[in-house]
């Protein structure tokens, strides 16, 4: 499998409560949409996604990333029962993880490092 395989999956069709969605493949539109929709979503350590914990800590946010992976409206995704969420949602971070894995989330650490330091070190010169 190529990088850009990994990075740019095919579609994955998901039978959840009766229907099928289909994890739509990852598009600078959908990465944006993740982004947004996931900020502040932290992931364990190594990259270990604990889907029921994730759902649990951060639902809507979840459910707004779900929206934008399979181009369905947020209410639908309300709709659905827990377990079949839960499903859908594993087929979504599935399907996106080589992404947010091995890019975004090292790119997001780096970020709050750089803030942390630019805090700390705007914190010194003051009481200098």
């Amino acid at each position: 499998m190529s990088e850009l395989e990994k990075l740019v999956p095919e579609a994955a069709r998901v039978e959840v409560g009766g229907r099928i969605f289909e994890v739509k493949p990852l598009t600078v539109r959908r990465m944006v949409g993740l982004t947004r929709a996931l900020s502040g979503v932290l992931l364990g350590e190594g990259g270990d996604i604990d889907m029921a914990a994730l759902v649990a800590e951060h639902a809507d946010k979840i459910v707004e990333a779900v929206a934008v992976a399979t181009d369905e409206k947020p209410d639908t995704i309300y709709e659905l029962a827990r377990d079949d969420f839960i499903v859908l949602a594993a087929a979504v971070v599935g399907a996106y993880s080589d992404f947010f894995v091995r890019r975004a989330v090292p790119a997001l650490k780096s970020a709050a490092q750089k803030a942390t330091a630019a805090i700390a070190g705007s914190m010194q010169s003051k009481g200098s």
